[in-house]
C-alpha cells in the first residue's frame, strides 16, 4: 500500500458471531481497549460465547497474566447485542460466520444496510474471494479480507486482504494460466501447514518420525547448529537443539 494512503480511525468495533473466532477476535479489540459490539442471531450463542470469553480471561488471571481488574475492564468493553440495528455505528465490523458464501451474503446484505458510511466492511474468510463478498454490497470500496488465525486472541498474526482487481507483480506469468497454479499451489500449501501439528507436539504424543539422524550423526552436530526434522511442516521445519 502507498504510504500516503488514508488511513481511518477505530474507536469502535463490531463482531458478527461469537464462536470460536468470533469471541477471539472481539478479545484483539478489548484487549487494545476498543470498544466491540458482539452480534448474534440467538440469545443461547450469545451467552455461551460470552461465557467462554470470561472462561480465557480468567485462565489468564490465573497465570497472573492479568489481574482482575483488567478482566473486569476488558469484559466491560464487550456488549452484547441481537439486533444489526446496534452495530450501525461502529468503525469496523467484522464478520466471523459459518464459512459459507450464502451465510456470508446474507450478512454483508444486511451490513450494507444499517453500517454507517465510511465504517470498514471486514470479512474474517480464508478461502473465500473477498471480491464477490465486496459484490454483496453497495460500497466495495470499504470492504476487506481480515483473516485471523485461530486461537485470534493469542496469535499475533493477521493477514490483510483488500477487494478489488488483482495486483501485478513486476514479472508477468510466462505462460498462461502460471498465475492461477502458483495461487493454487500457494492455497494447498497453507492448507497443508493448517493441518500439521507442532513438530513439538508430535514428539511429546510419542509419534516417531519417519527417518532420523543416527546417534552418530546427532553426536557431531555443533552447539550452535539447527536439526531438520523431514516430517515436520516446512514452518516448524527447523527447530535448534538445546543441549
Amino acid at each position: 500500500m502507498p504510504e500516503d494512503t488514508p488511513t481511518r480511525a477505530i474507536r469502535s468495533a463490531a463482531v458478527i458471531g461469537a464462536g470460536t473466532m468470533g469471541g477471539g477476535i472481539a478479545m484483539c479489540f478489548a484487549n487494545a481497549g476498543i470498544p466491540v459490539r458482539v452480534l448474534e442471531v440467538k440469545q443461547e450463542a450469545l451467552d455461551k460465547g460470552l461465557a467462554t470469553i470470561g472462561k480465557n480471561y480468567e485462565g489468564s488471571a490465573r497465570k497472573g497474566k492479568l489481574t482482575t481488574a483488567q478482566v473486569e475492564e476488558r469484559m466491560g468493553l464487550m456488549k452484547p447485542t441481537l439486533a444489526y440495528a446496534e452495530v450501525a455505528e461502529a468503525d469496523i465490523v467484522i464478520e466471523a460466520v459459518f464459512e459459507d458464501l450464502a451465510v456470508k451474503e446474507g450478512v454483508f446484505r444486511r451490513l450494507d444496510e444499517v453500517m454507517k458510511k465510511g465504517a470498514i466492511l471486514a470479512s474474517n474468510t480464508s478461502t473465500l474471494d473477498v471480491n464477490r463478498i465486496a459484490a454483496f454490497t453497495r460500497r466495495p470500496a470499504d470492504v476487506i479480507g481480515t483473516h485471523f488465525f485461530s486461537p485470534a486472541n493469542v496469535m499475533k498474526l493477521l493477514e490483510i486482504v483488500r477487494a478489488g482487481p488483482p495486483a501485478r507483480t513486476s514479472s508477468p506469468p510466462s505462460r498462461p494460466g502460471e498465475e492461477a497454479r502458483e495461487d493454487r499451489r500457494g492455497l494447498r500449501r497453507v492448507r497443508r501447514l493448517h493441518r500439521q501439528p507442532h513438530a513439538g507436539a508430535l514428539h511429546r504424543a510419542g509419534a516417531a518420525p519417519h527417518r532420523r539422524r543416527s546417534a552418530a550423526a546427532a553426536s557431531r552436530r555443533g552447539p550452535g547448529e539447527v536439526s531438520a526434522w523431514p516430517w515436520a511442516p516446512s514452518a516448524w521445519r527447523i527447530s535448534r537443539r538445546r543441549r
